[in-house]
């Protein structure tokens, strides 16, 4: 990600990105085309913005015509409602629309839509600057590097550290008062950048006990400004495309 990739690279520590957690995902559009004879492709767009495409196997002869019209009731039972609410009552009202020839085939269709909104739903995280840490004298030391290799592929970790301090502004943890444990010998700066209330992400930089703090809140703080105003020029954001 280019922002966790911009606060390494100015503040050669290590820093990472996390994107929001995305609750209540709502269906904005969904398109069914045929791939052969036998597959289907069906893409779901989300109002965040985020696009999955699932691949499912027909159980009859299906031509275009017949799944645009079926792409056509999908979104006027389906589009404007969230994950949770997508289920049976829908597929009984299809059935009753004549639409629905094969209660299987429709069935795995409405599971697959659900699957992949609650798949867009999970949260990324990205590192960068990893490597900074072997500039640092008292990582120098393999065993060390290596531990500290180790905990930034540890996903959840990095999720605990951002959440564990949601105040507005930049947040300062300093060794000991890292509420993680297994970061309490590092020095960790996080901020989230919100829109109305809506936290859309959260970055930090991961450094030395004794970092440049005041270089590398300054940074932080005029990230999350840019990316706020980014967010504001584009409507309040609509996230990643996600393929």
């Amino acid at each position: 990600m280019l922002t966790a990739k911009t606060l390494s690279d100015i503040s050669n520590y290590t820093a990472i990105a996390i994107g929001p957690r995305i609750d209540n995902v709502t269906v904005r559009n969904i398109r069914l085309i045929p791939i052969d004879d036998d597959y289907v492709l069906v893409i779901v767009v989300t109002d965040s913005g985020i696009m999955k495409d699932i691949i499912i196997r027909k159980p009859f002869d299906m031509d275009e015509s017949y799944l645009d019209k079926v792409s056509e009731k999908l979104n006027f039972y389906f589009k404007g409602k969230q994950v949770d609410d997508l289920g049976s009552n829908d597929m009984l009202d299809m059935m009753k629309d004549g639409i629905a020839r094969d209660k299987v085939f429709f069935n795995s269709l409405v599971d697959a839509i659900s699957e992949s909104v609650d798949a867009s739903s999970s949260r990324k995280v990205y590192t960068e600057g990893l490597n900074n840490i072997l500039d640092i004298p008292e990582y120098n030391d393999i065993v060390k590097a290596k531990e500290f290799f180790s905990l930034m592929k540890k996903k959840q970790l990095m999720f605990d550290l951002v959440d564990s301090d949601m105040r507005e502004g930049v947040n300062i943890h300093i060794g000991e008062e890292n509420p993680i444990d297994e970061m309490k010998s590092f020095s960790v700066i996080t901020a989230t950048y919100c829109v109305n209330k809506k936290i859309y992400g959260s970055i930090g930089i991961i450094g030395p006990k004794r970092m440049n703090y005041p270089k590398v809140v300054s940074l932080i703080d005029n990230v999350v400004d840019e990316l706020t105003q980014h967010l504001l020029t584009l409507g309040e954001g609509k996230g990643e495309n996600e393929r």
